[in-house]
């Protein structure tokens, strides 16, 4: 992947290194013009607080395997973006880009497909980027529709998750008019 790295494909491995929800589910346009933190607030405080209480289980598994980067391994890979200290597996950027996405999913769901290319777009960028193996995406995927799973379960997840559904809904009425 690193020898056929276009700088396009850098430029993308860097914007997805910096890890903002709105720049990369905004990109061209994906979600309307007014995805953005100014734009939905309600989404972003949400986003915020299920990252927080989910990556302590991210953290626990790449704890359990200590699975060293691709650069690690093989000093022939040169990351184009900044080299993580954390282990490889399963991926943190895979694992908050499809809980990202799962949400934006519940929220859009006449963008369903659209949004989980353009996660899977998102994670990729990290093994064009050289810091993670294409396992570790998909660990990552699995372990958010893991969480999500069970976030589902609680009443004021869903609760919020009905609050960002006005929210869109808001959104998308200004965009109309």
């Amino acid at each position: 992947v690193q020898a056929a790295r276009t700088p396009k494909q850098a430029d993308w491995a860097k914007l997805v290194a910096e890890g903002n929800m709105f720049t990369l589910f905004g990109a061209e346009n994906l979600l309307g013009p007014r995805f953005s933190r100014e734009g939905r607030p309600l989404l972003g405080a949400l986003m915020a607080q299920l990252i927080t209480e989910a990556r302590p289980v991210n953290v626990a598994v790449k704890e359990r395997f200590h699975r060293p980067r691709p650069f690690v391994a093989d000093p022939r890979v040169h990351p184009c973006v900044e080299r993580p200290d954390s282990d490889s597996y399963p991926s943190g950027h895979a694992f908050v880009a499809f809980l990202w996405a799962a949400v934006l999913a519940e929220l859009h769901p006449d963008l369903r497909m659209a949004i989980y290319e353009r996660a899977d777009r998102i994670v990729w960028g990290r093994v064009t980027g050289g810091v993670h193996y294409p396992s570790d995406l998909a660990a990552g995927r699995r372990l958010a529709h893991a969480v999500i799973a069970q976030e589902m379960k609680n009443a004021a997840f869903r609760a919020a998750l009905e609050k960002c559904r006005a929210e869109a809904a808001g959104a998308t009425l200004k965009k109309a008019a």
